[in-house]
């Protein structure tokens, strides 16, 4: 018998439209706002220029608007990363094709 696969909501991540938004979300829902495991959420949390959090007793809480922030950040370090990778690989292209005329003048030569 075939499991039923669990549709997920927009309603499961982010909070209800209905009255007021919430200015901070514990670490469960940021993580399922951003679409990711908590393990991964905290990865970002410890690095530099990561996710800001704060603690209220002993929750830790990250402000909505920084998680936006932070996907914003991302996809635009994903987009640097995409065209960096484009560069490189056309540099590559040209330094193979550079070292091909390299060894068609050297065999030239030689002969």
């Amino acid at each position: 018998m075939a499991r039923k696969a669990k549709q997920l909501r927009i309603d499961d991540a982010a909070p209800a439209k209905a009255g007021p938004q919430p200015i901070a979300v514990s670490i469960d829902v940021a993580a399922k706002m951003l679409s990711v495991s908590r393990t991964t959420l905290y990865h970002f949390l410890d690095k530099e220029g990561g996710v800001p959090t704060f603690l209220v007793g002993k929750r830790r809480l990250v402000r909505v608007s920084a998680l936006e922030q932070f996907a914003v950040a991302m996809e635009a370090a994903n987009n640097q990363r995409n065209i960096g990778e484009e560069i490189e690989q056309g540099l590559g292209e040209i330094r193979a094709w550079n070292d091909g005329e390299r060894r068609l003048r050297t065999t030239r030569t030689k002969s």
